[in-house]
């Protein structure tokens, strides 16, 4: 009588489907990360992302709102769960997500400080007046006082969001129900409107898309601008490289780096932060994204792999010239 052939488990083979499924989730989910995520295989088409803008801001609006008309847990404390700023918050995290506006850091800290600085300017102008819900002859003057102040600190703490002024109108104009909500009002509706709609947005937003770009602060890049075609690629920027020079012609520009040559024409990369959204005319000669990779529109190397890329670019190009030349000899002796 035969033995049963028994295969170990690590010769047993996940069936197909089974295999794309987990890569999916895998990949679906190190989105979430942001920067240190996962990118796109495929870019969405324009369709696809008006259909996900679409269908994320119509499922942030309707839970947000829903909870607030629906839900007695909330409709008994008199707390609501959405404010008419969250609208616009919608179409930034749905419709713009690369955006830096639309990154968590500036959606969270946004209406969290306008919040804040709009319940506390309503706190001093109630301590002035005896009874500031009912008077609004100098409620202009602190409506104006909320958002522009808001947007002081929004600057200057790098979380500009555009709803957050919305956000601080609110809590100075909203009427007793806002007015009674006193510093609560940054956890409902603030805090809590945003985060569910937040939740959405990573769940929607990363389907055929990617949200958020980063979580906090998105790190220098390296950008090399090619002059003979209208492509970009961006080099990731080691941490252990530190041979940066900074080039004193250039008057506010990024610091350069050179990384090469082509032919006797030297090659540079200017390092710039992305926050920064300066136009800048680079005249220098770039790398052509065919030929570092025909696969990807953008590609992510280490400052090492850009120098052996450039290097084998100097070898086509001279190979080239060596072509032509030919091609020209055998023309003029014709």
């Amino acid at each position: 009588m035969s033995q049963p052939n028994f295969v170990p488990n690590d010769q047993i083979q996940e069936p197909e489907f089974q295999h794309t499924l987990i890569m999916w989730l895998k990949n679906y989910f190190f989105r979430f990360l942001g920067q240190k995520g996962s990118n796109l295989s495929v870019n969405p088409s324009k369709f696809a992302i008006y259909f996900w803008s679409f269908v994320g801001s119509f499922s942030g609006i309707a839970l947000v709102t829903g909870l607030s008309y629906n839900s007695t847990f909330f409709d008994e404390r008199d707390v609501p769960v959405f404010i008419g700023s969250l609208g616009a918050t919608a179409i930034l995290i749905y419709g713009s997500i690369d955006s830096p506006l639309a990154q968590p850091k500036n959606t969270f800290f946004g209406h969290l400080i306008s919040a804040f600085i709009g319940v506390s300017i309503n706190r001093i102008f109630s301590i002035i007046h005896d009874d500031p819900n009912n008077d609004t002859s100098h409620r202009w003057l602190i409506c104006a006082f909320a958002v522009s102040l808001s947007m002081f600190f929004m600057q200057l703490t790098k979380t500009v969001h555009p709803p957050g002024g919305a956000t601080a109108l609110i809590a100075v104009s909203g009427g007793p129900k806002i007015y009674n909500l006193g510093f609560l009002y940054l956890i409902a509706p603030t805090l809590l409107g945003v985060s569910l709609m937040f939740v959405v947005a990573l769940l929607l937003n990363n389907l055929q898309r990617k949200y958020p770009l980063y979580w906090w602060d998105q790190k220098s890049k390296v950008k090399a601008v090619n002059m003979l075609e209208t492509k970009e690629i961006e080099v990731q920027m080691n941490e252990d490289h530190q041979h940066i020079e900074n080039d004193k012609n250039l008057n506010e520009k990024p610091s350069v780096l050179k990384i090469g040559n082509i032919g006797d024409q030297p090659v540079f990369l200017h390092i710039r932060d992305d926050e920064d959204n300066r136009s800048q005319d680079y005249h220098d000669h770039t790398i052509s994204e065919s030929t570092l990779s025909p696969k990807k529109s953008i590609q992510q190397m280490s400052v090492t792999e850009t120098r052996k890329r450039i290097h084998a670019l100097e070898v086509e190009l001279d190979a080239l010239k060596k072509l032509l030349k030919n091609f020209d000899d055998q023309s003029s002796s014709t």
